[in-house]
């Protein structure tokens, strides 16, 4: 279970490498684009298979995430601007 919070106007970008396949099931929020739009809401189902893959969170989320293995390497975890859309 992970809980995510951005300040305003800013959002979280994770790049990571699942070392398994993780499920994961989006409780509140979810996903975003750059832009801060939602690409995927609450109660969303996401499959991150054993590769690299990132994620954008620009509002408060919370997920459940179930893994086949061995947990993810964090590559890099950072707090970045908001960009305008278009």
């Amino acid at each position: 279970m992970v809980k995510f919070s951005p300040p305003p106007g800013k959002l979280i970008k994770i790049v990571a490498t699942a070392l398994s396949d993780e499920h994961i099931f989006s409780l509140q929020g979810g996903r975003s684009t750059k832009s801060g739009q939602r690409a995927q809401g609450s109660g969303g189902y996401g499959l991150n298979p054993k590769a690299a893959h990132s994620a954008m969170i620009s509002s408060e989320t919370e997920a459940l995430g179930d893994l086949c293995g061995r947990a993810d390497e964090i590559k890099s975890m950072e707090i970045v601007d908001i960009a305008p859309a278009g």
